[in-house]
């Protein structure tokens, strides 16, 4: 069985949340990561969250948005994330 190796996380964000009109609105937020180890390689990244979510009636919604995140992983030392989400809600 492999040892464990210990380690931790830093990471700090910053940013603003609001709305841009009446039907639509905008979060942008921005940071920096880090994750250090007792054995193997350490890493560090910038880290950024946006999202904007329009409504153009009162019964539709939809957003689109991106995340990067860097965390420690259970295999290897750390993972980086990318990924791009929307979401469309339709209330009836």
């Amino acid at each position: 069985a492999a040892a464990r190796n210990d380690g931790s996380r830093w990471a700090f964000r910053a940013g603003i949340n609001g709305a841009l009109s009446a039907r639509l609105s905008a979060t942008l937020m921005a940071g920096y990561a880090a994750v250090f180890f007792s054995r193997g390689p350490e890493s560090d990244s910038p880290t950024l969250n946006a999202q904007v979510r329009w409504q153009p009636s009162e019964t539709v919604k939809w957003s689109l948005g991106y995340d990067r995140t860097l965390t420690a992983a259970f295999q290897g030392n750390f993972h980086s994330n990318d990924r791009v989400a929307t979401q469309f809600d339709l209330l009836m």
